[in-house]
């Protein structure tokens, strides 16, 4: 196994060019999973250092951890697969909210973490995201963000979008619009 990325950013980069290269190893819906017969554990710190050479599934919490050195200490971390990938990645909790969401898992998922990736570390917000050109926004669960101040107008949504209920955006055409 080569060596695994020592840092959030890396980590981001290391996922973007792991789902680049393997779509078909992204699963948006499940931490770990795709190999018959095994018990993948509920409980991230198992999972640890394990890398990406094991023929598994995993959405972009699950090799954010996986792709964490073990031993390596997550701040905050417990047992949590949200928690665990938030920290791995240095995100915001809006941003893995929104990253992590299991119907957000749109075909740009690379150019998105990669984006991230640009974003300095500690500074890693939803906000930022949208402000850096986040604007593939379909499928994500934005339901418990605040969106109050940022400009989503004209970012990509679908019916699998969840937008806070009176929150002046709507979705019109497949795109995020602002109520009058």
């Amino acid at each position: 196994m080569t060596s695994l990325p020592t840092t959030a950013t890396a980590r981001l980069l290391a996922v973007a060019d792991l789902i680049e290269a393997h779509p078909e190893r992204h699963d948006q819906s499940s931490w770990i999973g795709g190999r018959e017969g095994e018990d993948y554990p509920s409980y991230p710190r198992a999972e640890m250092g394990r890398g990406g050479d094991c023929g598994t599934t995993a959405c972009v919490a699950g090799w954010a951890v996986r792709l964490t050195p073990a031993g390596s200490i997550l701040p905050g971390t417990v047992d949590e697969w949200q928690e665990a990938g938030r920290d791995a990645l240095g995100l915001s909790d809006n941003l893995a909210w929104v990253l992590f969401s299991e119907n957000f898992a749109p075909e740009s998922m690379p150019e998105v973490l990669r984006l991230v990736a640009a974003i300095p570390e500690g500074g890693r917000t939803l906000r930022a995201a949208v402000e850096a050109g986040m604007t593939d926004l379909r499928g994500a669960d934005l339901s418990g963000v605040d969106l109050s101040r940022m400009n989503l107008e004209g970012a990509l949504a679908d019916r699998e979008t969840d937008l806070p209920a009176n929150c002046g955006w709507e979705i019109i055409n497949g795109e995020i619009r602002s109520t009058p």
